[in-house]
């Protein structure tokens, strides 16, 4: 290129004047690389390749990092690392005492898990052991009772198939027969109303004895005194085991209580509660640290932050914290989906509870029967020839309770032939020949229960001859093992110290908690950058990430390392969403910018984590053609026009057709030649293109 002064001049006798070009010819001999000033500069039109390239900064940052999370709540005692520092796998970086309520909770469900195992593993005992003898007399009796009811039903059958198909014949026979089944019925229900006045007239005995005082018995007086005292020694056993039965029943009364209470406390809806309670109050604290950080990204004084680092932590504070916040939420919502599920449970604790109750204390009802009995048995051997005491009325009003069982039981009773008599008078409305036809479908359907409740016990009779199935005592036994290994986890959860260690070889990026403090689960400890790989991550602006692609290929430049440093790259990861940003453009808007990593290919030894990083994108190119500088050209009346330059230092307008542009150059299609020279004006003095 060779300088050159501006002045007037005239190109054609017909034409207005047009700007002319005058020449200094001592600087005609200078080369296309000689000095330059920004507005006297000629271009020696030459041929070559031409390409159109993309600029981007960016930061050296780990390829390989990981934050080190806290896994219980509690506070921090110890830390064994300092930002820079160089660890190894599985090194400790941080010490956390966990909470006393979190411990608690832990042997809870340690203690659950263990009996939970236990159980399941009696269970398998007692399917490896089998069947025992009574198991298996009591299935051959429930066999021969089900053949017996099989045998009655199909006899029921026929007898049911005989009155259908003689209906007609035994119309009036039938008739009687309910004529007859009524006044039986009838006199059913006066015998249940006799036996309910007899059993009144029973219970008012007995009070009555009770306040009376009844019957004494002489006791043997010639009975041996060796036998006398071997039956006081069975009878005291027996008082004593009757005895240790009103307790055991007593204390599933006392067990089956405490279980109701429990129940009806809603343990399972308080536990859900607490923990929406505290998730929800784990979210505001959250919240309010993402709002620090967003804060504190807010105030960075990026004039202070050279290398990028500071601001580079800032942001990746407040992507933590927003993560942090979104597992949250889901973990809350979780909780509250728990709760209805936790209502029913406790429904059915409580009325599996009332039920346990309801039958303790029938159980403990017949236990102290059975104790008093026994104890009247002991003091009746230890009284020998003595006469038998009088009868209290304590020991008679042990009858009251069976006195008034029976009267329930006659009450029950009266109630029921009532409903038959009922129910048998009113077949007298119906069709004999539909009831006849219900009673033989009726018939039918009991035969086949009869023979499917028979095949059920034949097939356990069978199953406890064979003994367990080795399929299903596998079952057993993996599930056993999966509740082992469940309950051995639990086990090992229960650690009051907790160490977060490193994940990998690499050196330690930062630690984000400080002694004595106060840290809840999921807190980040420490942040580990892996040794040796590094990648660069650049924010690409919308206008140029869509001139991306994954595996394109790019030179990376590093300012801080000298202009000479250079290496080749690959675009790996282009992100699908715009980075958070706190610069802003000219008019004041968000600046929006897209994470792109890139991958060396060599990276230099002297490069460091947070260098400043420059990506040489080549977007296209164009080979073998004639080209010249974007300022040499010029619009004049919708004509492109170059200011040609000859030898002698005469200047002409020449007409041009361009091309593409390719960053600062243009290529000519036509009207130019290699070598000519052409005049290349600044962009403030170049006419408007």
């Amino acid at each position: 290129m060779v300088p050159f002064a501006a002045c007037q001049g005239v190109v054609g006798a017909s034409e207005p004047p047009q700007p002319r070009l005058a020449i200094d010819k001592t600087t005609l001999t200078s080369s296309p690389g000689g000095p330059r000033s920004p507005s006297n500069v000629t271009y020696a039109v030459q041929r070559g390749t031409i390409t159109d390239s993309l600029t981007i900064s960016g930061r050296v940052v780990p390829a390989v990092a990981s934050q080190v999370t806290l896994q219980r709540p509690g506070i921090v005692t110890a830390i064994q690392v300092r930002s820079g520092q160089a660890v190894k796998k599985g090194e400790a970086l941080v010490e956390v005492a966990v909470d006393d309520s979190v411990i608690e909770d832990l042997e809870t469900r340690a203690t659950l898990a263990e009996l939970e195992y236990q159980s399941q593993a009696a269970r398998v005992t007692e399917i490896k052991r089998g069947a025992g003898p009574d198991q298996l007399a009591a299935a051959r009796a429930e066999v021969t009772k089900a053949q017996a009811d099989v045998q009655r039903a199909m006899l029921e059958q026929q007898l049911a198939q005989q009155e259908a198909q003689h209906d007609q014949q035994t119309a009036a026979l039938a008739r009687d027969d309910r004529d007859r089944q009524i006044a039986l019925q009838e006199v059913a229900v006066q015998t249940a109303n006799d036996d309910l006045e007899a059993a009144q007239t029973e219970l008012k005995r007995t009070q009555r004895l009770v306040q009376l005082a009844q019957a004494d018995v002489d006791a043997a007086t010639q009975a041996d005194a060796q036998s006398l005292a071997d039956r006081v020694a069975t009878a005291a056993k027996a008082a004593q085991q009757a005895a240790s039965v009103t307790r055991a029943a007593q204390r599933k009364v006392d067990e089956a209580t405490a279980k109701l209470a429990e129940a009806q406390a809603g343990a399972n809806v308080a536990r859900v509660q607490l923990d929406i309670a505290a998730q929800e109050n784990q979210v505001e604290l959250i919240k309010e640290a993402l709002r620090d950080a967003q804060a504190d990204a807010d105030r960075l004084d990026f004039s202070k932050d050279p290398t990028g680092v500071i601001a580079a932590n800032a942001t990746e504070s407040v992507r933590a914290a927003s993560r942090q916040l979104g597992h949250a939420l889901d973990a809350l919502q979780l909780l509250q989906a728990q709760l209805e599920p936790a209502k029913q449970a406790d429904d059915r604790g409580v009325r599996l509870a009332q039920l346990d109750l309801d039958q303790a204390k029938d159980d403990l009802v017949q236990a102290q029967a059975a104790e008093v009995t026994a104890n009247q048995d002991l003091e009746r051997a230890r009284a020998r020839t003595a006469p038998a005491p009088r009868l209290t009325a304590a020991d008679m009003q042990l009858n009251v309770p069976a006195a008034e069982a029976r009267v329930r039981a006659a009450q029950r009773n009266v109630q029921e032939e009532s409903l038959r008599l009922e129910a048998v008078r009113a077949i007298q409305t119906t069709d004999s020949m539909a009831q006849n036809e219900l009673e033989s479908k009726l018939a039918d359907v009991n035969v086949q229960s009869a023979q499917a409740a028979l095949d059920v016990v034949r097939s356990k009779l069978a199953s406890l001859q064979q003994g367990p199935a080795a399929d299903d005592l596998a079952r057993e036994e993996n599930r056993a093992a999966i509740l082992q290994d469940v309950a051995n986890a639990a086990h090992q959860a229960v650690q009051r110290t907790i160490v977060a260690v490193a994940p990998f070889d690499g050196i330690v990026a930062a630690v984000d908690v400080r002694l004595g403090q106060s840290v809840d689960a999921r807190t980040v400890a420490a942040r580990v950058a892996g040794e040796g790989g590094v990648s660069i991550v650049a924010q690409a602006s919308e206008n140029d990430v869509s001139q991306l692609s994954l595996n394109q290929q790019v030179s990376v430049a590093f300012p801080g390392l000298g202009e000479n440093v250079s290496v080749d790259g690959t675009i790996v990861d282009i992100s699908g969403a715009a980075a958070p940003s706190t610069t802003l453009t000219s008019s004041g808007e968000t600046k929006i910018s897209y994470p792109v990593t890139v991958e060396l290919s060599s990276p230099p030894r002297a490069l460091k984590l947070g260098m400043s990083a420059l990506l040489n994108v080549n977007l296209r190119s164009a080979n073998n053609v004639i080209y010249v500088p974007t300022n040499a050209i010029r619009k004049v009346n919708d004509q492109t026009l170059v200011t040609t330059i000859d030898p002698g230092g005469q200047l002409a307008d020449s007409p041009i057709r361009v091309g593409d542009v390719f960053g600062t150059n243009v290529e000519v299609l036509s009207g130019l030649k290699e070598g000519d020279v052409v005049a290349v004006f600044a962009p403030s003095a170049a006419p408007a293109r």
